[in-house]
């Protein structure tokens, strides 16, 4: 009797170190300095998702592309698909602040740049969207990262951060796209 295993289903998550990531992060800083961060409703950490999303979200935007033209080449590349930027944000994590769990959507992709990251800030952990199937428990995936680093993963995929415990904030700045 010859039984086969083949997997059913793949997650993927793409990750790149950005070029020239010295200067692209103060171009980044700079650009996010026209939008405060402020304490969001939802969580205990600071973001200016609402205010990137508002009508000078199109202008951001514009200029995330610019800054981050050739990650977003490879990324196409890498994913097979032409990729649009739909909205573009950053969000710092005080001490003892932390992101609830969330998603992004059911479609597209949504990025992650490590713009001030250290080594014991707390990780992103993205959520399995199914339980092991032999121990019925939550998979977790802790990607390690550090700054200057862009993470992709698919949009639906929940994911949240622990407290950060450092004095030292950490900051994140997040994108959406969209495949076509």
């Amino acid at each position: 009797m010859n039984i086969e295993w083949e997997p059913m289903f793949h997650l993927p998550k793409w990750s790149l170190n950005i070029k020239d990531f010295k200067k692209k992060k103060e171009q980044l800083t700079d650009l996010l300095g026209e939008y405060p961060e402020k304490p969001n409703p939802f969580g205990n950490f600071l973001t200016n998702r609402a205010a990137c999303e508002d009508d000078g979200g199109r202008m951001l935007i514009e200029h995330f592309i610019l800054i981050l033209e050739e990650e977003l080449k490879e990324i196409a590349k890498a994913v097979q698909k032409n990729v649009a930027v739909t909205s573009v944000w950053s969000a710092s994590y005080p001490k003892n602040t932390y992101h609830p769990v969330h998603n992004h959507g059911s479609v597209g992709l949504s990025g992650i740049i490590y713009l001030d990251y250290e080594p014991k800030h707390p990780q992103t952990i993205f959520v399995c969207p199914w339980n092991n199937w032999i121990t019925d428990e939550t998979l977790l995936s802790p990607p390690k990262v550090e700054e200057g680093q862009l993470v992709l993963v698919p949009s639906m995929l929940l994911h949240y951060t622990e407290p950060n415990l450092l004095s030292k904030p950490k900051r994140i700045v997040g994108f959406d796209v969209k495949l076509s």
